[in-house]
C-alpha cells in the first residue's frame, strides 16, 4: 500500500502469476486474462463497460511474461462501488463462446497485419533464437494455438489457476482506513492466498548464438535485433550492466544514436534494452534501417559493441549519462502510482528495500574502468544473437 498524494483517486492492481508451464498454456494464459471482462453470469461485455463507466472508473488487464494484472483506477467515492463489480467480474467469468469466437478472429487478423511488419518479424524471430518456441518467453502464439481455444478450456484454466493462486495487491494513492477494510472485506471472501505471486515457467536451457535472416523482399526497410540472453534483477551485475546498456543505446545521446543516426543516418532510431524476465533476462539493440545499408548498419553496431570493451570513456560521457539515469530515477518515483510501481517491482523481483540505495551508490560511483570490465564480460560481439528482418 502507498499512501501518497493530493487526489482522491486510487489505484488498485491484483498481480497474479502468468500461469503457464509451456508454450500451449501461454496462449491459454493470455486469452483467459484478456476475455476475463467478455462476461459473466448477470452482465454481458457492454454491460460491464458500462458500469465502470457510470462510476467513472477505469479497468485494463496487462500480461507480461511472467505476471498478469488486474487494475482499476476509480474515486475514492465509488471506490467500494467499483470493487464489487471488479469482483463479480473476475469470480463470474463465464467467457461466451460469441465473444471468444470474436477475440480469436480478431487476433488472427492482427497477426496476418503482423506477418507483413518487419519489426514484429524480427523481435518474434529474435524471442525464439533466445528461448526457443517450447518455452514461453519464446512463444508467439500462430492461427492454430488461437483455433485451439475454447469457451470450455478458458473456463477450466480461470477456475484452476486465476481464481486459485496466489496474488499479490497493491492499492496506491488518497488511501484510508475504510479503503484497506473495503480490500479486506473482498479478499477475504476469496478462495485463493494473498502473498507473492510466482512465476511457473519451465527452466530456461542453453542455447547457441544464433545468426538469422528472415527474407520479406517487399520491403522497404530492413529491422534488426542484436542482443543476448543476460542475468536476473536479483544477479550482484545487473546494476553495472544498466549502466552499460545505457552508455550504449539508452538514452537520445547514446553512442548508437549520435553513430548510427546522426552521424551516418542510417535510420531515425536505435536503442538498447534490458528485459528482466524472472528466469532469464535478455539484452537488445534494435533498429530499423534502409534495406541498402543494413549491412553498413551492422558493421557500426558492432564497431560499437567493440569500442565499449576495448575504449575507456571520457569522464564527460561517464557524467552525461550519471545525470541523466539520476533524472530518469527521480521521474519514476513522481506520484503516488509511479511509487508503487518501484515497491511492486521489489516485491515481485525478490528484492530488498536496499536494492534502490545499491542503485544510486553505483550510480554515483561508476567509473570507466568498471563500464570496461562489464562491457567485457557481457557485450561481447561474437556471443550476440542477430536477427534480420526484411
Amino acid at each position: 500500500m502507498v499512501n501518497a498524494g493530493e487526489q482522491d483517486v486510487l489505484r488498485l492492481e491484483i498481480i497474479l502469476p502468468k500461469g503457464a508451464a509451456d508454450a500451449t498454456s501461454s496462449g491459454l494464459s493470455m486469452a483467459a486474462h484478456q476475455l476475463t471482462d467478455s462476461g459473466t453470469s448477470k452482465m454481458d461485455s457492454k454491460s460491464i463497460a458500462e458500469a465502470f463507466d457510470r462510476l467513472g472508473s477505469f479497468y485494463q488487464s496487462d500480461a507480461g511474461p511472467d505476471f498478469r494484472n488486474y487494475t482499476i483506477y476509480a474515486m475514492r467515492s465509488s471506490f467500494s462501488k467499483t470493487l464489487d463489480v471488479l469482483r463479480h467480474v473476475i469470480e463470474e467469468a463465464t467467457f461466451p463462446e460469441q465473444e471468444v469466437e470474436l477475440w480469436k478472429k480478431r487476433n488472427i487478423e492482427t497477426l496476418k497485419v503482423n506477418r507483413e511488419k518487419v519489426s514484429w518479424l524480427s523481435r518474434t524471430a529474435f524471442n525464439e533464437a533466445l528461448f526457443g518456441t517450447a518455452h514461453p518467453y519464446g512463444f508467439t502464439a500462430l492461427e492454430h494455438d488461437y483455433e485451439s481455444i475454447t469457451s470450455e478450456g478458458l473456463r477450466n484454466f480461470h477456475s484452476q489457476q486465476t481464481l486459485m493462486d496466489p496474488c499479490m495487491v497493491m492499492l496506491s494513492g488518497k488511501v484510508g482506513d475504510a479503503e484497506i477494510e473495503m480490500i479486506k472485506n473482498a479478499l477475504g471472501k476469496s478462495k485463493r492466498s494473498v502473498g507473492t505471486p510466482t512465476t511457473t515457467a519451465p527452466g530456461v536451457h542453453t542455447l547457441a548464438t544464433v545468426s538469422k535472416h528472415i527474407a520479406k523482399e517487399d520491403a522497404m526497410q530492413s529491422a534488426i535485433r542484436v542482443g543476448r540472453r543476460v542475468m536476473t534483477k536479483q544477479h550482484p551485475d545487473y546494476i553495472p550492466f544498466q549502466m552499460a546498456s545505457a552508455v550504449l543505446g539508452g538514452y537520445f545521446g547514446s553512442r548508437l544514436m549520435s553513430n548510427i543516426r546522426e552521424d551516418k543516418g542510417y535510420t531515425y532510431g536505435i536503442g538498447s534494452a534490458i528485459v528482466p524476465n524472472i528466469q532469464c533476462g535478455y539484452f537488445f539493440i534494435a533498429t530499423e534501417v534502409g534495406k541498402d545499408v543494413c549491412q553498413p548498419a551492422m558493421e557500426e553496431i558492432f564497431k560499437e559493441l567493440e569500442r565499449l570493451t576495448k575504449e575507456p570513456a571520457p569522464e564527460t560521457e561517464i557524467n552525461l549519462v550519471r545525470n541523466y539515469l539520476l533524472g530518469e530515477f527521480q521521474r519514476n518515483l513522481d506520484g503516488p502510482f509511479a511509487l508503487a510501481d518501484r515497491f511492486k517491482n521489489l516485491k515481485l523481483y525478490g528484492l530488498g528495500y536496499d536494492y534502490l540505495n545499491k542503485y544510486l551508490n553505483y550510480l554515483n560511483n561508476f567509473s570507466s574502468d568498471s563500464l570496461m570490465e562489464t562491457a567485457n564480460t557481457y557485450l561481447q560481439p561474437a556471443e550476440m544473437t542477430q536477427v534480420i528482418a526484411g
